[in-house]
Parts: C-alpha cells; structure tokens; sequence
C-alpha cells in the first residue's frame, strides 16, 4: 500500500492506460482538430456568468432558470485553479466548507457538517447516475476515492438544499453533479508531484483521451496517485507525548481511478472504477495511535447503459440500467487482550442493479411535465472480527432489499416572466417503509437582468446499513427501530446582472431537520451503569435542528482577462451549539490572464469561523472550539513557448502554512481535532494534443 511498491503498480497501470488509451486517440478523430481548443474569449459573456445546469430538473437549463440554489464550475475553472480532488473544487463554493478527520474528505452545508459523515447526506452524481452506496461507511467520493478523474470532468453541478422531490433519500444536504459529456477530440497527458516538510511526499500521472470514428464519440481517462503523506502534530497530545504529538508516516496512500464513456446514436455506455487505500493517522473508533496496521481500502466500480429515443416532437422516452460495486475494508489495532480486542477487521459490500425509465412531455411551448420511475435492488453485507483466519465470531450482517423512487416534475410559463415548478416523488425502502415529498417553486424574471426564486422543498434520508445494523459484540450495539431522518427548507433568492461582466446574488435560507442520526452512548444490556464499560455506542434519532441564514455571491467574466467568484454564508442554530457548526463562511476563487496571454495566475481561498468540538470527546487540550481559519492556495500555469500543448504547472497549498483544525468524533480518543495539511508545493507537466 506504500511507498515504492505502490508507485510503482501506479506507474504500470497508467503506462498500459496510455498505450490503450492515447494512441488510438492520436490515430482516430476523422481529422477532428486535436485537443480541446476552446478560445474563452471568443464565448458569449452571459454563458461565463450564466453557466448550463442538468442537475435541478433533469433537464439542461440556465442556472439562472433553474428552481433551486446552484452554482457552476467549468472545466475551465478547474484548470485554471489547478483543482486536484472534487473536494478542493466544493471548498470554493459559496455555502461549503470543507473538514476531514484523518479518514475522508469531506463538506458542510451551510453550516452543517456532521461529524462521521461519509457523503451518506450529499448526493454525487456522474452525468446523473448515483454513487452512493447504502452501507453508509468507507467512502466520500470527494478525494481520491471517487472512481472518475477530475480530468474527464467538464463541469461540476452543485444543488444546495434537498432535492428529494428528484433523488430520494440521499439528497438530503443538496446534490452534486459531474457532467463528462461534450468534450471535443483530443486529450492530454499529465504528471506532477508534491513536496511538503522538506521531502517529496506524492506522485501522480494521468491520461484523457477523446475522439470519434465511424459515428462513435468516445472518452477514456484513467490517473493513478500515490502518497507518503505528512506528518501531523496534534496540540492535544503535545506536552504528554513524548514526541511532542507529532505522528509520522501514517498519512500514506494510493489511488488508481479509471473511466470510459461511449456513445453511438441514441444509446450511451460509461463505466468507472476505482481503488483507493491509505494508512489512518488519526485514531478512529479509539484505535492506538501510531500503529502503521490501521488502514483501509475501499473499491468503487459502476457500468451503465442509456438509451434516449425521440417519440415524436413533443414526447421523449429515456431508460438506463446499471450495475454498482462497492467493497470496503479497515483494520484497527487496539491493546491486546484481556484490555483490548488486539486487531479488528471490517469488511462490507454493497452489490445493486438498478433501472431508470423516464417520460419527457412539452404539450405546449412553456409546458414541460417529466415522470420517471427508478428502482434498486441492493445485497449488502458487513462483518466484523478479530482474526481473518478464523470465522467471524459475529454472523455477517446480511440484507437484501429493493427501493422504488417515482416522480414527477411539472414546469408552467405563466407570461413572459413567471415559471412555476412543481415535484413529487414517492420513494419506498423495503425496511424503512415510504414517504412522498414535495416541491414547489417559482422563478419570476421582472427584467432582462433580474431573477427572483421562491423554493419550498423537502426530503428525507432513511438510515444506512451501518447505523441500523452494525453490532460488533464489544462496543457497538444495532438499532434497526432508527425513524429516517426528514428535512423542511424554504429559500428566497435574488440573481442580478451588472451590465456583460458581473453578477450578483443573494439568499435566505431557513432548514429544519428533524430526527438526525448520531452516534451515542447506551446502557449495554444488562449492565447496571456504576463503570465507563457498562456503556455502548449505537446510532440513536437526535433532537431536530432549525438553520437558518443568509448567503451573498459574486461571479465576474471579463474576456479571458479575469474570471473570479466569491461568496460569503451567515447561519445560525436554534438551541445548543452543534460541533463542527461555523457561524460563518467565506469563499473566493479568482484567475487572471491578463499579464501575458500563456500565463494563468490564480489564487483560491476560504474562510470557517469557530466550530465547537464534539462535547463527547475523552481528554483533548481543554479547548471546546477549533479556531477560525484562513486558507489560501495559489496556482499557476506557462504554456511553454514553441512546445504548442506542452503547459508547465506550479502550485502551493496552504499558502500561508495555516494551522487549521477541523473537529473529529468523540471516539476519535485521544485526538479530539484533525490538523489540515501543511504548505505543499505542487509541480507537473500537462501536454494536451
């Protein structure tokens, strides 16, 4: 999993990338130009401000048209800000914030971030077909675990707020959408490394192809990533440990993600997967610190095939089906027995077929109703041991189950200024029973320049695999009674646009949810509660929580000149502070071509206020909030001067060498804060053909 070894099975697995991927690229096109030389400036301003969304209503429409609170980010963006992971792109958006604990990367929403989250409540899509697994634990999809590389993104759809009148359960914080489709022939070969605390500490190569033949547009991408990681000083630990807190040489980690797409008339094929393992330099589940034997792995594989068909000029037919894989693995060591368990093992998987038939009708201009019906049938499994040779003491968690989401969209011009919105969906859980949940919304254009949106949504999410049924037989108990967890939000939004450069944005937002899931402390049974060991951990419905707040954006394009974006969200709680909940949040992204045409500059940034750490922390430093924190990370690209597609990148993290925390959860023991990675500088080569 480490260090040579990996490089090396990284570096094998791209060169035979490379040679099935880009020579036939080279060789294909039917004198297709090469590359994709997409001239910025010579695109009409109002597509730079006003960027294509699918994502809201299955269909693609303006941002500004849509019924719900978007942002856009084109594959312009990312290489112009040097983007390397889904989760530093989602850190620049207005209303995110980004954390992680050591496991995964993760993002709050507008103030929400739950501690032990894996992406089970933001919905990740890659053009519209789901990631998201129902175990519930092991994945993000927002590092290096998602199975598509960053590169074969052609923008990036953000949802902010539910969108179960669409999706069902897993839109419960808002979706995300990676759109691949419409890249031109072409491709790009690319290499870069990083170094951090005086010493090399990663490598990556990649590979994109495009092309089209005999009628068939085609795309293939694959990158492989392998990492020593850094090493991180916990203030908790630093004047007890004799190190001083300092952990070295856990952070290590290898990734290999590939993905192909084709398309021939009406019918569509993709398929995606991707292998992510890594050393925990944190201390999950209370597991010893330091011990090099904690690590996971986890396998994200999905092939798809779609088929469109226009019935007649008013009626259009779409059906996919698709098969998911997901595996994922841990080991965790703890003092051996009789104090501790000595080595445990997790493994679970998630196996699913699903199918989607959906009807498009627009009986009339300013008319379009769209129902659909999507269904799933998942086989998950998840068991737990002590020792790989023998069989599990715990019987495996087995279930087999189906899910049904149908739904229906209906869009009305009412005049030449009114759009009125309207959804329902009805989703059924084989075990956790059914719901229907609404929308309703209205987008009302009084001028050229101005938008005004009105949304009331709901949703829903029903609880995972993981919270409703792991028991270990040590420290976690099952709860299979868990009630889903439901949210009610209405938001008023208002866009404007200051002449062909700039526009603006404003939002109020209120949230209420109700029954979240939380970890938390029970009586074993049995026990008499007089001893900390008479207490086990399980998955409990907490109180509701009402968020409300106000968010401000500002995007500006002008020319190939200068694109920048920058947002700012206030939110509070009602009732006690909840951990990792930032009063405030701030946002920017900005580039710049105008020194000299060749050279991008580019600088990102963002600001959390204080969160509160999780108050079930065991020891900690005392402190009971991480501090507010400034990041910044610079980019730049020289497109090398008589080498046409060759591109020199440099780039550095965390500028400003921030000490920022991010809150874990409380049996995270003895850690009770996760430190963010130190200043980095990134180097690499692109030659785009």
């Amino acid at each position: 999993m480490r260090g040579p070894d990996a490089l090396g099975r990284v570096a094998r697995a791209l060169m035979v990338a490379l040679a099935l991927g880009v020579l036939p690229a080279v060789a294909s096109a039917d004198g297709e130009p090469p590359g994709e030389k997409v001239d910025i400036a010579s695109l009409d301003l109002e597509s730079l401000l006003d960027l294509s969304v699918e994502a809201v209503s299955l269909h693609e429409e303006r941002a500004s048209d849509s019924a719900g609170s978007v942002f856009v980010i084109s594959r312009d963006d990312i290489r112009r800000q040097g983007f390397r992971t889904l989760q530093d792109a989602l850190a620049t958006v207005p209303g995110l914030f980004a954390y992680q604990d050591g496991l995964y990367p993760m993002v709050g929403v507008r103030g929400v971030g739950l501690l032990g989250d894996y992406t089970t409540r933001l919905l990740v899509l890659v053009d519209g077909h789901p990631l998201n697994n129902s175990v519930g634990i092991g994945q993000s999809y927002l590092g290096r675990d998602l199975p598509v590389p960053l590169a074969a993104v052609r923008r990036i759809e953000v949802i902010k707020g539910p969108v179960g009148s669409v999706y069902g359960p897993t839109a419960f914080l808002g979706v995300v959408n990676l759109v691949t489709t419409g890249a031109a022939p072409g491709g790009e070969v690319s290499m870069a490394g990083d170094a951090a605390q005086t010493a090399l500490r990663s490598e990556e190569l990649g590979v994109l192809a495009t092309g089209t033949r005999n009628g068939v547009s085609w795309m293939a991408s694959a990158e492989g990533f392998a990492t020593r990681g850094f090493d991180h000083v916990y203030p908790e630990l630093a004047r007890t440990d004799p190190a001083g807190g300092r952990v070295r040489d856990m952070d290590f980690a290898d990734a290999l993600q590939s993905y192909a797409r084709a398309s021939w008339r009406d019918l569509t094929a993709s398929a995606a997967c991707g292998r992510f393992a890594r050393g925990i330099p944190s201390a999950p589940y209370s597991s010893l610190l330091r011990d090099e034997r904690n690590a996971l792995l986890n396998r994200t594989c999905f092939v798809q095939l779609g088929w469109s068909r226009a019935l007649s000029s008013s009626l259009t037919l779409q059906t996919r089906a698709s098969y998911d894989d997901f595996l994922y693995r841990d080991t965790f060591s703890y003092l051996p027995p009789p104090d501790g368990s000595g080595m445990f093992f997790d493994d679970a998987r998630d196996r699913w077929l699903s199918a989607d038939v959906r009807l498009t009708w627009r009986p009339a201009m300013g008319t379009r109703v769209l129902a659909g019906t999507d269904g799933e049938h998942h086989d998950t499994v998840q068991h737990s041991y002590t020792d790989p040779r023998t069989p599990p003491e715990l019987p495996p968690i087995d279930k087999t189950y189906g899910t049904l989401n149908a739904y229906l969209l209906m869009e009305q011009a009412v005049g030449s200024t009114l759009t009125l919105h309207g959804g329902l969906t009805f989703y059924a859980h084989e075990i956790f029973g059914s719901r229907l949940t609404p929308k309703v919304a209205g987008v009302w254009r009084p001028t050229g320049s101005d938008t005004v949106k009105l949304i009331y949504s709901e949703g829903f999410r029903a609880p995972t695999a993981t919270e409703a049924f792991f028991a270990d037989g040590s420290s976690y108990l099952a709860n299979p009674d868990l009630k889903p967890e439901t949210v009610r939000s209405i938001e008023l939004g208002y866009e404007r646009r200051l002449g062909d450069a700039a526009s603006l944005s404003a939002h109020l937002f209120q949230n209420v949810y109700g029954n979240l899931i939380a970890f938390g402390s029970v009586l074993a049974p049995g026990a008499v509660g007089t001893d900390p060991s008479d207490y086990r951990e399980m998955a409990l419905n907490m109180r509701a929580m009402r968020v409300r707040g106000g968010e401000l954006g500002v995007r500006l394009a002008w020319r190939d000149d200068l694109h920048a974006w920058a947002g700012m969200s206030v939110q509070t709680v009602d009732g006690p502070e909840h951990p990792n909940f930032p009063k405030l949040t701030a946002t920017f992204a900005l580039s710049s071509r105008a020194l000299w045409r060749p050279l991008t500059l580019s600088l990102n940034g963002s600001v959390s206020s204080t969160r509160a750490k999780d108050p079930t922390v065991v020891g900690g430093d005392g402190a009971s909030h991480v501090p507010a924190a400034l990041l910044l990370n610079a980019f730049t690209t020289l497109e090398l001067p008589r080498t046409q597609g060759l591109s020199l990148e440099l780039g550095i993290q965390n500028l400003l060498g921030a000490q920022a925390l991010d809150p874990v959860p409380g049996d995270f023991a003895p850690v009770s804060a996760m430190p963010r990675s130190p200043r980095t500088v990134r180097a690499g080569l692109r030659y785009r053909f």
